[in-house]
């Protein structure tokens, strides 16, 4: 399968807004366009689709955060969020999209690319793995409403 990288933009938004919903679907398709809308133009946030037969067939979003637990650099590139057409997962899909991404970090100067997931989400944590990440932590994060 021939799979092209490109860049997400702003034409892109009502799709894109739709595919993160289905990523994260405890946040309605309106607040992710919002959110699309408000990167808009931010130099530190990166983003690239997976593109096969013209059919836009993963995501990948990135943001320069000036740390990430377990990480040891200063700044560095996390991996927000990764999706991938369901009927295409185990295609290689998503490592093309890490391996642009670390294309993309090596070129800005980074020295680390971040990320997480959930603790449960072993699915997840099974794919950082084959995407040659290393697990650094576990943790369970509280909070309390006063």
């Amino acid at each position: 399968m021939k799979i092209q990288i490109r860049p997400a933009t702003n034409k892109d938004f009502n799709i894109w807004s739709k595919l993160r919903f289905e990523l994260w679907p405890t946040t309605s398709i309106e607040d992710h366009l919002k959110e699309l809308q408000s990167f808009d133009g931010d130099k530190k946030f990166h983003a690239f689709f997976a593109v096969h037969d013209d059919k836009i067939i993963g995501f990948l979003e990135a943001y320069e955060r000036p740390f990430a637990n377990g990480c040891e650099d200063s700044p560095v590139l996390f991996l927000e969020g990764i999706w991938v057409h369901k009927a295409l997962r185990r295609k290689k899909v998503a490592k093309t999209l890490v391996t642009h991404l670390e294309t993309i970090a090596k070129e800005k100067g980074f020295k680390e690319i971040g990320s997480d997931t959930d603790l449960n989400n072993s699915s997840a944590q099974q794919a950082h793995k084959k995407w040659g990440f290393n697990e650094t932590s576990r943790v369970v994060y509280f909070k309390k409403n006063i």
